[in-house]
This record gives C-alpha cells, sequence and structure tokens, in this order.
C-alpha cells in the first residue's frame, strides 16, 4: 500500500499521460549544455558537464522511445523519425545556414571567411554538422542510435539486446571512426539508450517510486561505463579519474533534484515549453552565447574575459532566460521545429 509521500509522488509527477518528472530531466541537462558552452571555458569543469549531461541525454530519450511501436511496420518508424528529428534538424539547419551565408560569417570574420559556400551543406547532409548549428551532431546521433536499435529489436531475442550493444559501444573503440550520421558516437551511446528503453515500463506504469530506483541504481553505472569506454586510454591520469568519480556521483543527487522538484510543483507550463522545445533550445545557444561574448568584449579585454570564471554561470542564465521567448513563438507558430505538428500530450518518442 503506497504511503502519503508516494501517492504525493504519483500525483504530482505523473499528470495525466505527461509525466512531470521527464521534463524537469530534459530542462536540468539542457540547462547544464548551455552551461558547458558558455564562455570562459574552464577545460576540467567543461569536460565534467558534458561527460555528465550526454550520456544522461541519452538515457533519457531511451526512456522516452516507443521500441514496441515500431515493431510491425517499418514505415512508421521511417515516418515518424522524419517527423520528429529529420524535419526539424534540416528545417532548422537551413535558416541559421541562411542566416551564417548572409551575415554569420562576416560577424565572426577571419578564417570564417575562407570557408566555402558548400561546406555546411554537406555536413548537414552528411549528419556531421560544425560550421552552423554545431549541436545538432546530437539529433544526427540519435537517429543513428534509433536506426541501430530497431534493427537489433528486429534481430534479436530481447536478452541479447544490451550485451550487443555493449559489444558494439567497446569495439567502436577500435574501428575507424565513422563520421557519417556520427555513427561511430551513436554505437558508444547506444547501450544508455537500450537501458532507458528497458526502463521504460516503470514510466508507464505510473510506478514513480520505482522508476526513481532504478533509475538511482543505473545512473552512476551508466555513467561509469561510458568513460571508461570513451575514455580508457586516460584513465591512468588523476584529473580524469577524479573527474570520473566525480560525474559518477553528480548524476545521484541530480536525479533526486529532478523527482524531488517534479514531486513538490508538479507540472509547470514553462517547463514544459522549454522541454517540448529542446531542439530549439540546442540550435539556439550557441548563438546566443556568441552574441553575449561580443557584447562584453566592447567593455573588456580578452585576458580580463578569461579571467571572469563568475561570468560563465552568468552568460548561462542569460542566455538560457533569452530564449525562452524565441521558444514559445516557435511552439506557438512553427510546432513542426520541435519534432511534432502539435503540442504533445505525453513525452513519448
Amino acid at each position: 500500500m503506497n504511503t502519503g509521500s508516494e501517492q504525493a509522488l504519483s500525483a504530482t509527477v505523473v499528470t495525466g499521460e505527461r509525466q512531470a518528472w521527464l521534463d524537469y530531466a530534459r530542462v536540468l541537462l539542457l540547462a547544464l549544455i548551455v552551461l558547458h558552452h558558455s564562455h570562459p571555458r574552464i577545460a576540467v569543469f567543461d569536460q565534467m558537464l558534458v561527460d555528465l549531461a550526454m550520456p544522461l541525454f541519452f538515457l533519457l530519450s531511451g526512456l522516452l522511445y516507443n521500441v514496441a511501436r515500431y515493431r510491425d511496420s517499418f514505415t512508421l518508424f521511417v515516418r515518424t523519425r522524419v517527423t520528429r528529428l529529420l524535419v526539424p534538424y534540416f528545417a532548422i539547419s537551413a535558416l541559421f545556414y541562411v542566416l551564417w551565408l548572409i551575415v554569420g560569417r562576416y560577424m565572426v570574420g577571419g578564417s570564417e571567411l575562407d570557408i566555402e559556400w558548400w561546406k555546411p551543406v554537406v555536413e548537414c547532409v552528411k549528419g556531421e554538422p560544425s560550421t552552423v548549428c554545431g549541436t545538432f551532431w546530437f539529433v544526427a546521433c540519435l537517429v543513428s542510435i534509433q536506426l541501430l536499435y530497431y534493427c537489433l529489436d528486429r534481430l534479436l531475442p530481447p536478452i541479447l539486446i544490451l550485451p550487443v550493444a555493449l559489444l558494439l559501444a567497446v569495439v567502436s573503440r577500435f574501428l575507424p571512426g565513422i563520421g557519417v550520421w556520427n555513427m561511430s558516437n551513436a554505437m558508444v551511446y547506444l547501450p544508455l539508450f537500450v537501458i532507458g528503453s528497458m526502463l521504460r515500463k516503470y514510466r508507464l506504469a505510473g510506478n514513480c517510486e520505482s522508476a526513481a530506483v532504478a533509475t538511482l541504481a543505473l545512473l552512476a553505472g551508466c555513467v561509469l561505463m561510458y568513460i571508461a569506454v570513451t575514455r580508457f586510454e586516460y584513465l591512468t591520469l588523476p584529473y580524469s579519474l577524479l573527474n570520473l568519480s566525480a560525474v559518477a556521483l553528480l548524476s545521484v543527487p541530480l536525479t533526486t533534484l529532478t523527482m524531488k522538484s517534479a514531486t513538490r510543483w508538479g507540472q509547470v507550463t514553462w517547463i514544459e515549453n522549454i522541454a517540448t522545445a529542446s531542439l530549439a533550445y540546442l540550435a539556439i545557444q550557441n548563438y546566443g552565447i556568441g552574441v553575449m561574448r561580443v557584447v562584453l568584449s566592447r567593455i573588456m579585454t580578452e585576458s580580463e574575459f578569461n579571467a571572469a570564471l563568475w561570468l560563465k554561470p552568468v552568460i548561462a542564465v542569460v542566455v538560457f532566460i533569452a530564449i525562452y521567448p524565441l521558444a514559445v513563438i516557435i511552439l506557438r507558430y512553427v510546432p513542426a521545429l520541435t519534432g511534432a505538428s502539435k503540442r504533445r500530450k505525453n513525452n513519448n518518442t
């Protein structure tokens, strides 16, 4: 029998079909990504942020992914991937490409002017964005992960999917890099996505207490596994061992913070808006950070800017807040850029 706290958790964390804690988790991870990209850069701290946020992002993506929905229809799988991922990917990339071509490259100047006009187009088509919307490597990687997972789900019995995914992650470290649609990264992150998908049954059952316990138990191990696979050659260095331990330990309180916040406040409109418009946030944040840096360069020297480490969280907060009105406009007038033709009533993909 549920206690009062457990009943409150189920009532506030699960609102209708949409689960609030998943929105809180996505917003928290987006904030970490914006902080990671903000200047001035702090090498060890920034590496720790990305080593924490990206594995959890892919774990969360797996938790939201309904693999059973596509088992009987490859056409449905392709159609939903196009709508949810590829349309936002190409549409937002095209928009920022035009802006880069007309204005952006001239504002940056220097070596940016030497880049051929067609290079960002080729990068986008190959799923290796760098010059324009570089953060969209995540979207390309997610497309490849979901394709790999779809194939594993169709070809293997369920008990073998995770072991094979882990094997692919390890083997990928010894293969030449496959940059097309970030396939090498997809192989590394695939086990995290699979584990997230395995936890899905707890989420759908509305058993948030069980989901929290299962998630807490696995998060540290997942992050440790990811870093061990991707950075094993550096683990003899003291700062890497420190980074490894710090990231694994931080994953637990962050998960607890997410669940407690969702329990206390439940569904909040601005949290839901940011979570739904997460692709827009990923695309815009680097440009907002760039604008802040240009503005600050008018009032302080480069050395002063790099020494003012306190500016990093300030810039991250300002950019995160400044993007919100744009996100709301996108949700209201062009929701297809968020991966849905209309506001979703659930978090599922």
